[in-house]
């Protein structure tokens, strides 16, 4: 099934426009400049108390999600929308014993093929239980729908009553953290299809979980998992402290803070950022890029961690 963007150079209008180069063709023309001055984007007259923009799509489809570009040069906070799982760190239930071409990486790898046997599918170990894939966002975001492409080559039928969970902490090192339910899917999935939340829900960390097996052999397998959904410039999220630990990571960027609150707030205003480490001692503050599942842990009082990925 092919899927495209529907509104791509299609008519379009809004209830008003500001001026010439705010017409309201430049929502569909193909760009994703955010810049109004350079003629990138839309713009309703101002007093119209009741804006609104349409497209005509030129057909009748089934619509699954809707991705929208915002203004970036001024005005609003920027919301992005795109696969926010697309490379990310990834990891699964017993996954460290199933062959290379099985691994979590490669549902989250960018790939559609459906054929577990050329490397794209991710797929857990048989006689686990209740096996889940989690996949870390790098970030806090409102995720609105999950788009999962299955297996193709055989054994579709096995991706079939799970649950899609969405965690602030890290469940995997965090056994207690809470979570919101984006979506408790029943039955037998189909060949791929676009899974929207039951309401918008907030967190880092996605967790696919089936629950229930039907013998040894109904593991977990799937080839891509994407995550949608935005985050604003403007959001503001807290960082729990975990004192006298530090979280051991090759994925880091040093520097020197007078504080932890100084520290704190450099990784904040880096963006790409999920966490630091503090030692008190020397100041030295380690900013947390991109943890992953194999990163240790250090038991040392010298140092105070701030983020989600421990309790």
């Amino acid at each position: 099934m092919q899927s495209f963007n529907l509104a791509m150079k299609k008519p379009a209008w809004v209830s008003s426009v500001l001026e010439t180069k705010a017409v309201a063709a430049k929502g569909v023309d193909g760009r994703h400049g955010p810049n109004y001055f350079r003629g990138d984007c839309i713009h309703t007259a101002f007093g119209d108390l009741s804006p609104w923009f349409f497209v005509d799509l030129l057909g009748q489809y089934t619509i699954h999600n809707v991705t929208i570009y915002n203004r970036g040069d001024c005005c609003v906070c920027k919301v992005r929308s795109f696969n926010l799982a697309l490379k990310k760190p990834a990891w699964m239930s017993r996954s460290e014993e199933i062959p290379a071409n099985g691994v979590a990486a490669n549902g989250v790898d960018g790939s559609h093929d459906p054929d577990y046997f050329r490397g794209d599918c991710s797929h857990t170990k048989i006689g686990d239980m209740s096996p889940w894939f989690v996949v870390d966002l790098l970030g806090q975001y409102t995720i609105h729908n999950v788009t999962i492409y299955n297996r193709g080559d055989c054994c579709g039928y096995r991706l079939h009553d799970f649950v899609i969970e969405v965690y602030i902490r890290n469940p995997s090192r965090c056994p207690s953290a809470a979570f919101s339910l984006c979506k408790n899917y029943t039955g037998t999935f189909g060949s791929f299809e676009n899974v929207v939340c039951d309401a918008p829900v907030f967190g880092r960390f996605v967790r696919l979980w089936k629950p229930r097996v039907i013998n040894e052999s109904d593991v977990l397998n799937f080839c891509e998992l994407e995550v949608y959904g935005v985050k604003t410039d403007c959001q503001r999220f807290r960082f729990p402290m975990t004192s006298a630990t530090r979280l051991v990571s090759t994925a880091i960027i040093s520097s020197t803070a007078l504080s932890r609150v100084s520290c704190v707030q450099q990784c904040m205003l880096s963006g790409a950022c999920v966490g630091v480490n503090y030692n008190s001692g020397t100041r030295e503050c380690q900013l947390l890029l991109r943890p992953e599942p194999r990163d240790t842990v250090s038991i040392d009082p010298n140092w105070v961690y701030y983020g989600n990925d421990m309790c």
